[in-house]
């Protein structure tokens, strides 16, 4: 009785792996149709963030399901970043061989180059902290580069949502430069210092934190346009 129960799920499994195969020859497909548009998007997007020489690989990936079942090919891609900082050539092809700031907008601009392609009319992009890994010059371009995302999309346009902490770069400045003239500042603004329940230190320092964020938001004006 063991043995025919062990018999039966190794069928069951051998017929789930192939209408899986399937599944990902499909995809596959659709992805390479596609591979060239997607690779375009994603250069156009980080060229103005990453300095070093970078280019989107399609690169599908072999994975194993289970712990015994065979393995199967997903699509894939792969950034190759090459270092500047030692002498040579250095390709970079894993999470862990770049910076987490590289790491995090890598990946922003990835995602935002997807669905440029695959939903050109609307998509929505939800954004949690990303002045934690940037300085204050690629605080703006990483500003810009959230800004041109946002302003992007066809008639219903693309909806893009940050929460960001109270930080004094140009950031927070840049995002917003596009709603400053429109007068839409802040019906595009939430501000959880008076939403959220208070930490220890907004009990204490509220004026100050106050200030900062009123500084903050008058420090985005309009952006330049040529």
């Amino acid at each position: 009785m063991l043995r025919r129960r062990v018999l039966e799920f190794r069928t069951d499994r051998d017929r789930a792996e192939d209408e899986l195969d399937e599944l990902l020859a499909e995809a596959r497909r659709s992805v390479e149709a596609v591979r060239g548009r997607i690779e375009h998007e994603f250069s156009a997007r980080a060229a103005d963030f990453l300095l070093q020489t970078f280019r989107l690989v399609y690169s599908p990936d072999r994975r194993t399901v289970g712990q015994t079942g065979r393995q199967l090919k997903f699509p894939a891609f792969e950034v190759e970043l090459t270092g500047s900082a030692i002498e040579g050539r250095s390709v970079r092809r894993t999470a862990l061989q770049v910076s987490f700031s590289q790491r995090e907008y890598l990946d922003l601009a990835f995602r935002m180059a997807v669905m440029a392609v695959v939903a050109p009319e609307a998509s929505s992009l939800i954004v949690d902290g990303p002045e934690t890994s940037v300085d204050a010059v690629f605080g703006l371009r990483a500003g810009n580069l959230l800004a041109a995302y946002a302003q992007a999309g066809g008639a219903v346009g693309n909806r893009l949502l940050v929460t960001c902490n109270v930080v004094d770069t140009p950031l927070i400045p840049s995002m917003l430069a596009d709603y400053v003239k429109n007068g839409g500042l802040n019906e595009r603004v939430i501000n959880l210092l008076h939403l959220a329940a208070p930490t220890a230190a907004l009990d204490r320092l509220k004026p100050e934190y106050d200030e900062a964020y009123r500084r903050i938001l008058e420090g985005a004006s309009p952006r330049l346009t040529s």
